[in-house]
């Protein structure tokens, strides 16, 4: 489904370079529920965004399905986002001039799906994340986890194979946390989902079929859980 081969990422700061990821090589199956897992700065975030096509590797390649994302188009990446990939963001990125169920519809909208299909497929997901009383309300008068729930609906939408998930839960309090990843751990399961999901979350780690530790851009040698040390 998803596989990184020596994947490498360097920004240019003036005249310094920043090596955010290097000599990544990675895996991921259909239906996996895979946790990144690693101190701020240590590549996760540009690991999701390298694997959902919003930025390219400075070497290396990212295949999804068996295709190199570098030999796509813009357009061609504009598409495979659009059918294939899902994402959940930390700050929800919601637009707060709309509704719950307009928020959760807009992408179909803007793929050119019928208004009354939209609607009636943003029903369905609200219902299922446990918002179907909420779909009128403005995203103000919601909470953090509501706001994260609308965010996973919208990412559903389309109906992904890959959903990435950057810090889903990084705003939110304990609790509502641990709701968001048995929701996404749910999803992933009835639908065979691949999720990829990046945290400083150790309770995340309760959820996964595989943890990955990334240090410094590089993938480390996964430690069982009770050797492991938050960072």
């Amino acid at each position: 489904m998803i596989r990184l081969q020596d994947v490498a990422k360097i920004y240019n700061r003036g005249s310094q370079q920043v090596v955010a990821l290097q000599h990544v090589t990675l895996e991921m199956g259909k239906g996996e529920f895979v946790v990144l897992m690693g101190p701020s700065g240590c590549g996760k975030s540009t690991l999701l965004n390298l694997v959902g096509g919003l930025d390219v590797p400075t070497s290396g390649e990212i295949f999804i399905d068996g295709l190199p994302l570098g030999k796509l188009t813009d357009r061609q990446l504009s598409l495979l986002r659009r059918e294939k990939i899902g994402i959940v963001f930390q700050f929800f990125n919601l637009l707060p001039t709309l509704n719950v169920q307009e928020n959760t519809e807009l992408p179909l909208l803007l793929q050119g799906v019928s208004p009354k299909e939209a609607s009636r497929k943003a029903e369905v997901l609200l219902s299922r994340v446990g918002l179907s009383h909420r779909m009128t309300h403005a995203v103000h008068e919601l909470s953090g986890g509501e706001m994260q729930r609308v965010a996973i609906a919208r990412a559903l939408i389309h109906n992904p194979e890959i959903i990435l998930a950057d810090e889903p839960t990084g705003n939110l309090d304990s609790k509502t946390g641990s709701d968001i990843l048995k929701l996404l751990k749910s999803i992933s399961e009835e639908s065979e989902y691949t999720v990829l999901l990046a945290t400083h979350s150790l309770e995340a780690t309760r959820y996964a079929d595989r943890v990955i530790h990334l240090r410094d851009g590089r993938v480390l040698n996964s430690p069982s859980l009770s050797g492991f040390e938050p960072f």
